[in-house]
Parts: C-alpha cells; structure tokens; sequence
C-alpha cells in the first residue's frame, strides 16, 4: 500500500506540473524481507530542490500542492479501505488465482531470479481495495494487477506534456518540470505490461518522475526504480547535441573561418561562455558582472573535472585509482581591435595573485587572437605550481567545428570562410 499510494500522489503531482518527486524509502525494521517497506518519504525535488518561497508565489505553490494531496485523499478513498467499512478488509499471501498471477508477475519481472532470493519477494493480495501486488526483492521493479488503480491513473494522472524524442530518451517538459525517459527503460515497460495483459496491451501511459517511471496498460501498473528527473533530461540533452554536432561535422566541414574586426568583448564573453557550457568536463559556467565592470581579473568562473597534472601526482595527490579532480577555474577573455596583433604578458597581469585573491584552483586565457611567446612562457612556468590552460583563435576554432550548432549565434564574430567564397 504503501507503493501504490505514494506512486499515485508522486504521478498525480507530476501530471499537473507542480512537482517532478523523488521517493525515499524506509525498509521494515521488524522483517528479514529486503523490499519490504516501512515507509516513503515524497520529497518534492523540482522545480525548486524541495524549496518553496515565503512570498505570495511561494505561498501559492504550496497552495496548489494542498490542494492536489487533498484530491488525492478523495480519490484514493474510492479505492476502499478504512473508509468503506462496508467491505472487510483483507490481506492474504496464499492464494491460487495470487501465487498463478505471482508466477507470471516474477517471470515478467525478474526473469533471472533465483531460487535462494524468491523468498525475498514480495507478493501479496488486498481486498478493500482489491488488488494483486508483486516487488522483486531488490525493490527496484513493482507491479499491481488493479482494474481500479490503473484506472485513477488514466483519469487524474493524464496531464498535458510537451515531448521531444533525443538520441537515446525521450525529453518531457510539463510546465517548469524536466523529465527523461530512457527509450530501453520504457520499451522494456511495454513488453512486461504485454506480458502481464496476456497480449491485450493499449499504449500505455508513461509517468516519470525524479527516480522512478511509472507505466500502466490494462489492468496493471508497473514501476521502475530509474533515473528520469532533471539530470537524466539535462544528460540527454547533452548527449543529442553531441550526435547532432557530429553529424554536421561531417555533413559540412569546415576548413577556415574569417573574423570580422574588431571583435566585440561581451559578444567574445558570450562566445567563451558557450564553447566552455559545451565541453563534456565542464559541470557548470558563470559570468562575474558584466563586461564593463570591474572584474578583479576574471570575466568568467568555471566549475569543471580535469586530469591530475603531472606535478599533482608526483605531490601524491594521486589517491588509489583517481585520476580526475573537480577544479573551480578563474576565466579571462582578451580580444584585440587589431586581429592580427596578438595578447601579451602586460594584457594579463597578476594571474597569481588572481588565483589566490579568489581561493580558485586555475587559470584559462581565452584570446580572440594569438598570444605571444614570452606570455606562453609565462603561463607555462605558472601552470607548473597550479592548473594553467589557454586557447587562442586556433583552440577556439577548433571548438566550434566540434560544436557547428554554436556558429549561428555567434556569426558577428566570426563565420565559416567557405560561405563567403559561395556568395561571391
């Protein structure tokens, strides 16, 4: 029961785009059963990470969430229960037409199981309200068998979404909540609900929420325990920008790029900001005030996850396997009105001090031009003692023929050559 009903307000919740839930369990203490629960805790992870504003926006969130969990009550009483004393309530592990549907159900379910875990299963039959209960004993799959429950899915479960299929999931906004459900995930949910209904399967309706997806089809519901909330869908996004990158890559190459002088520095900020959101070992960037302020010597900060550097390891940083390290990185963009005057040492001064000034753990130089030699010189020594990295014209060309979609946001700066030699 416990399943069930936290599955229905978590769906009921979801569909109305109010809150995208991650469910907590508590095991039984006072059962040997490993699936066994004792209780869920429903923890409201989007849209604000469980948060809610004491304003009159906030207020009124919660107000709709009251709202909703009153609803639920109403609606999972028609189920029966304490509520309809009209009907004994009942709760029975031997049954035949149970321990039949109990066969299907763990072969559906979990096909590998062996024989030492099928005690560790849970399988039970409830009358009032009436429904057959299979969870394996990882406690990572459920299903029921419950005419009536699928039912109150199908009716208050079915909320508006806006779907977009990515390379490998398909992408779920519902007002402010962001959802992924994995293609595998969800084909793997229609062919079990296939298997349970006996061949009479109806598409199914998919709900997902934070850590789990919820599928129901006939007379059964299914849940997966399985990552579907804003990090599957952010993932996701990332891995079809990818693909769609590569295959622009290789359907127009490009082999030069002409800059249009002078480059501008906040539409180069711009430009660095996105080529660094679009590196894979990047976790998140930010700007430092705008480009006209005074920036104390850095115009971006970046969260990200490098290689221990060989000064790093020779330290005995190095711990067992590790060979990465998150760094928080200090971000300078240089441009030149002159394109082909390059960045000097006296254009970045006190990189050290920077450094230390803002408790960072790096440096990255992005110049819309070259650098010279001595300010390479320069660099280097300093990245000897902490992480130093720069990207020149080169680099960032380099970047933006990994990452084509990136060049139509940013063709005042800069275009691909081959386009000019087509106009003309």
């Amino acid at each position: 029961m416990h399943d069930l009903y936290s599955i229905y307000l978590a769906a009921r919740l979801a569909a109305a785009g109010l809150a995208s839930c991650s469910l907590l369990d508590e095991p039984n203490p006072a059962t040997h059963i490993p699936g066994e629960l004792y209780a869920r805790y429903i923890v409201p992870t989007q849209p604000h990470r469980g948060w809610y504003t004491n304003d009159e926006d906030g207020r009124a969130e919660i107000g709709e969430l009251i709202h909703i969990l009153n609803d639920v009550e109403s609606e999972l009483h028609g189920l029966g229960g304490p509520c309809n004393d009209s009907i004994e309530m009942q709760f029975s592990t031997d049954d035949d037409a149970l321990s039949f549907w109990g066969c299907d159900a763990a072969e559906a379910l979990a096909p590998d199981l062996k024989e030492d875990d099928e005690d560790d299963a849970l399988l039970y039959a409830r009358t009032n309200p009436d429904w057959f209960y299979y969870r394996t004993a990882a406690g990572d799959k459920s299903a029921a068998k419950s005419f009536e429950f699928s039912q109150l899915l199908a009716t208050f479960a079915l909320g508006g979404t806006n779907e977009k299929q990515g390379s490998t999931a398909l992408l779920i906004r519902r007002g402010p909540l962001e959802n992924a459900i994995n293609n595998e995930d969800l084909k793997n949910a229609k062919a079990i609900l296939a298997d349970l209904n006996y061949g009479e399967f109806t598409e199914p309706l998919a709900i997902p929420m934070e850590d789990c997806l919820v599928v129901s089809s006939g007379l059964h519901t299914f849940a997966l325990r399985t990552r579907t909330g804003k990090d599957a869908y952010n993932q996701e996004i990332d891995r079809t920008l990818r693909q769609q990158d590569s295959f622009l890559s290789w359907a127009r190459p490009i082999s030069e790029f002409r800059w249009t002088p002078p480059v501008d520095p906040a539409r180069f900020e711009k430009l660095t900001y996105d080529l660094l959101s679009a590196e894979p070992n990047v976790r998140r960037v930010r700007f430092v005030g705008s480009t006209n302020d005074s920036d104390a010597g850095r115009d971006l900060i970046v969260d990200m996850v490098t290689p221990l550097t060989k000064q790093e390891i020779e330290a005995g940083e190095a711990q067992g396997d590790k060979i990465l390290t998150p760094r928080r990185i200090l971000v300078q963009c240089k441009t030149k009105r002159d394109p082909d005057k390059s960045v000097s040492k006296s254009d970045v001064r006190d990189i050290r001090d920077t450094i230390e000034r803002h408790e960072a753990d790096g440096y990255w130089l992005f110049a819309s031009s070259h650098i010279t030699a001595q300010l390479v010189e320069h660099l280097e020594i300093l990245g000897r003692k902490t992480y130093v990295d720069w990207w020149t014209r080169h680099e960032i060309e380099a970047a933006l023929r990994r990452n084509p979609r990136l060049i139509d946001a940013h063709r005042d700066i800069l275009r691909p050559s081959q386009e000019e030699s087509t106009t003309t």
